[in-house]
């Protein structure tokens, strides 16, 4: 299912133009996160960057893979901000995250490996991560997150291409919702949706 997923994503890409020389993919993988409770370490994320990774190289993406410790918050915001000197205005960027994601029914975020379990200073939120992409100026920037809650991330997006009417879907627990947050955001609870299943 996630070759299928990665060769309908790549194909995507394919379509924009064959890759250049300098077009460039940062790939993150997190399973170790050993500031969260005990039992919150992934086993998927790794082999799913590195096999993102593969896919990347065989569309000659020049590939900046890295994982678990090296993933840490500042290590992700510095990987993304040191693409820009790689890249120019014709090329393209592809950013693949797979770890935890987490939502506080107001924002979304995305976990890095340094993530604690007191505290939100380590999560990647929406904004930061939005604002560190739109700051490389290049022909194409293609973010994926692989990641829970990776839906309550599209609005900033959604906002800048001015789509207004697109609502994420994901589920929050009872204990978590706070239901003025989510109306206020646009977001409906996916209680009565169709269950879909994760593998990691």
């Amino acid at each position: 299912m996630r070759v299928r997923l990665f060769s309908t994503v790549l194909g995507v890409l394919a379509l924009t133009g064959a890759a250049q020389a300098a077009d460039q993919a940062l790939v993150i993988g997190v399973n170790k996160y050993p500031q969260l409770r005990p039992g919150s370490d992934l086993n998927g994320c790794v082999p799913d960057a590195q096999l993102m990774k593969t896919e990347l190289e065989a569309y000659n993406f020049q590939v900046t893979l890295i994982t678990d410790e090296q993933a840490t918050k500042q290590g992700i915001l510095s990987a993304i901000s040191e693409l820009k000197g790689r890249v120019s205005g014709s090329d393209k960027v592809v950013i693949y995250f797979a770890g935890h994601g987490t939502t506080d029914g107001a924002d979304a975020a995305i976990l890095s490996h340094d993530a604690k379990d007191a505290g939100e200073g380590s999560d990647i939120k929406t904004k930061e991560l939005y604002d560190a992409v739109e700051g490389i100026s290049v022909a194409s920037r293609t973010l994926i997150l692989d990641s829970c809650h990776s839906g309550g991330m599209i609005p900033m997006s959604a906002r800048a291409k001015g789509l207004k009417k697109l609502t994420p879907r994901f589920y929050v627990r009872t204990k978590k919702r706070s239901t003025k947050a989510l109306t206020a955001r646009g977001v409906r609870d996916t209680r009565h949706d169709r269950p879909r299943s994760r593998r990691r």
